[in-house]
């Protein structure tokens, strides 16, 4: 994809009379940077090539398990599978040419730096998952526990972590394993010529140190529109109960998490979390002013609130890039094809507990853009256009105008752009 170019402002001019800065000079230095996928692989290939990189780790195992048997034969051909396997997860990495271009806005010398270079990953990821954890005690201290469960992490205090998350509203749990491929390799081989020579023990060594090069990541991602659905959610329960001093308490932190997840968000999505924010305060107001408030219209405003919250925070997972995602190249075609989905989810919060079909067929009417969108991307793939049309035909057989969506019909709908992402 083509990076707009960025200027770099290398000096400012200083008034000697006043020494006051003057006004920035126009751009005289500009870079760009494009990067053309060569190699893409599939999210089977993906699967294929971490199982590949488990192998691998199962063969240096066992080829340490042999050498503590001084077993130097069996310890040999283990080796030999984890080079072969090592080799096929090379070949089959996906890659991308990267050309950078740095030159001289309107120079007469024609100055221009140009660099083009085959870029592939060297973190081969063996799993990665990004989960919700939202079983936290709300206090108003969650940041400060946040920051104290990472400090806990970098030192490998998970437990210790674990029991300041205890304090927190909500957030993301991510993991990670990678296999170095490089460094995996050049330990493999080390070991191999230690055999060769009949060094057991520094051919051990040199897989320990294969092992001990695993990348591992395990972070908790403050995400406060996810804390803001695990409150709203709390609240739905708790007023259900009858515990309303809870539910305003919920109600009240999902009102603050809101706004902070505001200020986080996106231009496609900010006027949706600021209407949420103004809902849950104005149904928290509500709740204030008298206890005894249409129960079933409360309850169906929490449920509403809870479901759009919930779809939007579903969104932000969508876009957070982890396990073989961080080594792919921006697809535009994903992003249109998550913001099909949050529409299609809001169709049917919209034609269900909303009872609103107008709305219902407007939220249709934005998913079938964002697909529209999705299959003109430059330089789509013939199979990801079809799987884009066939996405496009399940949507049409929906917006009947005058009626309302039948349910089934949006949850397939919702089902079958999920897995159209999954294939990406």
């Amino acid at each position: 994809m083509n990076r707009p170019s960025t200027p770099l402002v290398l000096a400012l001019s200083v008034f000697l009379s006043g020494g006051a800065l003057a006004a920035n000079p126009p751009a005289r230095i500009l870079e760009n940077q494009q990067i053309v996928p060569l190699r893409t692989i599939s999210a089977a290939d993906q699967a294929a090539l971490s199982r590949a990189a488990m192998k691998t780790l199962n063969h240096i195992g066992e080829a340490r398990a042999a050498l503590a048997r001084k077993d130097a034969g069996t310890a040999r051909a283990n080796l030999r599978q984890a080079d072969t396997l090592l080799d096929i997860i090379q070949a089959g990495l996906p890659t991308a040419q990267v050309r950078d271009q740095i030159r001289v806005a309107e120079s007469k010398l024609k100055l221009q730096y140009q660099d083009t270079k085959v870029v592939e990953p060297d973190l081969v990821p063996l799993y990665a998952s990004l989960d919700a954890i939202e079983d936290f005690a709300a206090v108003p201290q969650a940041r400060a526990h946040l920051d104290q469960a990472q400090a806990k992490l970098k030192t490998g205090d998970k437990s210790g972590a674990a029991q300041e998350l205890q304090a927190m509203d909500a957030a993301l749990l991510y993991q990670e394993a990678d296999l170095p491929l490089a460094a995996t390799r050049g330990f493999v081989r080390a070991a191999e010529s230690e055999l060769a020579r009949g060094n057991l023990k520094l051919a051990d060594e040199h897989l320990r140190a294969a092992e001990d090069n695993v990348v591992t990541y395990t972070a908790f991602v403050d995400e406060p529109i996810v804390a803001a659905r695990a409150n709203l959610a709390r609240a739905q329960r708790n007023y259900v109960a009858g515990r309303l001093d809870a539910a305003r308490a919920d109600l009240g932190r999902a009102v603050t998490q809101l706004d902070r997840a505001v200020a986080r968000a996106d231009g496609a999505v900010k006027q949706d979390v600021s209407a949420l924010a103004q809902d849950a305060r104005a149904l928290g107001g509500k709740l204030d002013a008298s206890a005894h408030a249409d129960a079933r219209d409360t309850s169906r405003d929490l449920s509403l609130l809870w479901h759009r919250t919930r779809a939007l925070a579903d969104r932000s997972m969508d876009y957070t890039a982890v396990g073989w995602k961080r080594l792919s190249v921006h697809n535009p075609v994903e992003q249109h094809l998550i913001e099909a989905r949050l529409h299609a989810r809001y169709a049917e919060i919209d034609a269900g507990i909303g009872n609103n079909p107008a709305r219902a067929a407007t939220d249709l009417a934005e998913t079938w853009r964002y697909l529209e969108e999705a299959r003109g991307t430059p330089g789509i793939a013939p199979h990801t256009r079809q799987t884009v049309e066939a996405l496009m035909k399940q949507l049409d057989a929906l917006r009947q105008p005058g009626s309302t969506p039948d349910a089934a019909a949006l949850a397939g709908l919702q089902s079958s752009i999920a897995g159209a992402l999954r294939s990406l």
